[in-house]
């Protein structure tokens, strides 16, 4: 949905892990974005043109879906969603998930 008057909205982005360093040479944690009343989480993804991946997305320290709007004034955290960490137990090795959605508010 664009808006007929040229009106936008100002959403702060906050970038972990390897988002940080995409589409540029030095890493940056924060980026202030002006989008079009109506815009979504998946329009940030696709301004900033981040490849397909599992993201967390944290809404306002809500986690949310990519349909979800946006207002003016909201922070959206994108936290990739990590997998790893082994453990050896009796000679044999488990990959395990590890769950971010219970440490976002450590990380923000």
């Amino acid at each position: 949905m664009q808006s007929t008057t040229g009106e936008r909205i100002s959403v702060t982005i906050k970038l972990h892990s390897v988002l940080r360093t995409l589409e540029t040479t030095e890493p940056r944690s924060r980026v202030l974005l002006e989008l079009a009343p109506g815009s979504t989480v998946a329009t940030v993804v696709a301004t900033l043109k981040i490849p397909e991946m599992d993201i967390v997305y944290v809404l306002n320290e809500s986690v949310v879906e990519s349909n979800a709007l946006l207002h003016a004034g909201d922070t959206l955290a994108l936290i990739p969603a990590l997998e790893g960490g082994c453990c050896a137990q009796r000679g044999k090795t488990e990959v395990q998930p590890i769950n971010t959605v219970l440490n976002i508010r450590r990380m923000s």
